[in-house]
């Protein structure tokens, strides 16, 4: 987060991106908020077990300044939005595409997930992503085409 706001205030701009993080650097471990957005394991990954410790973030910080001419900054806003857990951000996309399936993930684990309406498919929540083979990924690493998961198209 220091690189992003000094990145804003270095170029006197607004940022944004798209990062993934310890949740450790936004919550205290074991706090109410850290258990809200830690996606729990349901399956060993690599004999991990438990909370998923990264958040999927979007990051936006604003520079600061003391005037219109932009000379002088003085620090920077940010704002973080974690998509853990949270399914505002699947519920929005899933609202102007409505016959999709959207699952966010982090380091191999589905952290949310949005299906058609009348589905529930908040179970893929803390399960494995390795469903995406490479025979599904072009060689840019993008999805495409039509897969079934857990009975879904």
């Amino acid at each position: 987060l220091a690189a992003i706001s000094r990145m804003a205030q270095d170029g006197k701009k607004a940022l944004s991106s798209n990062e993934t993080m310890p949740l450790t650097d936004l919550f205290g471990e074991g706090s109410g908020d850290y258990r809200k957005f830690a996606a729990r394991l349901e399956q060993s990954m690599g004999g991990r077990t438990g909370p998923l410790p990264q958040a999927l973030c979007e990051v936006t910080a604003v520079p600061i300044l003391r005037n219109a001419d932009g000379h002088d900054c003085l620090g920077s806003l940010v704002l973080v939005g974690i998509s853990n857990s949270d399914y505002y951000f699947p519920d929005y996309i899933a609202s102007r595409a409505t016959d999709g399936f959207l699952v966010l993930t982090v380091g191999g684990v589905h952290v949310a997930t949005k299906s058609t309406e009348g589905e529930d498919q908040s179970g893929l929540i803390g399960t494995p992503s390795q469903r995406l083979s490479a025979e599904y990924q072009g060689q840019d690493g993008r999805y495409g085409g039509r897969l079934v998961m857990d009975g879904v198209p």
